[in-house]
């Protein structure tokens, strides 16, 4: 990903780790300061591993689909490190790419394919018998011979 790319979508990006302690990852669309309540798009946990982090849907949603935390849930909130941010935005960079596809595989399946028996065009092979038919050897008057 490039630079510009990274600035305009990282802005929204938060981590945060929760009372269940797991972290998360998330875009912010929105505080409720009424509620105290965060609303997050495409939330993501971070998973330590040996030698770094792996990222995996915290919750099963749609694409783009929102998600209230409660703040009451949040033990802390900060700003996602580049890193972190380069790899969310490959993430759901990639996983709507592979939705797109499925998508697209889904209806071409579906699509009846109607073909016209009777097209010519689709019919090529068909079309040696018709040639066949118009050479005529004995017919041809470059095949005659002299008495």
């Amino acid at each position: 990903m490039n630079d510009f790319y990274d600035d305009i979508f990282s802005e929204n990006l938060a981590t945060y780790k929760l009372t269940d302690s797991s972290y998360i990852v998330a875009e912010e669309v929105e505080i409720d300061k009424d509620t105290g309540s965060i609303y997050v798009a495409n939330p993501l946990e971070m998973i330590r591993e040996k030698g770094g982090m792996r990222l995996k849907p915290w919750i099963i949603v749609e694409t783009d689909g929102i998600v209230e935390l409660n703040s009451a849930n949040i033990i802390c909130r900060t700003e996602v490190p580049n890193v972190v941010s380069k790899y969310y935005l490959k993430y759901i960079a990639y996983d709507k790419l592979i939705n797109n596809i499925q998508k697209l595989e889904e209806e071409d399946i579906n699509q009846e394919v109607d073909q016209d028996t009777n097209d010519e065009f689709d019919n090529l092979d068909s079309t040696y018998d018709f040639f066949d038919k118009l050479h005529k050897p004995k017919e041809s008057r470059w095949d005659w011979k002299a008495n």
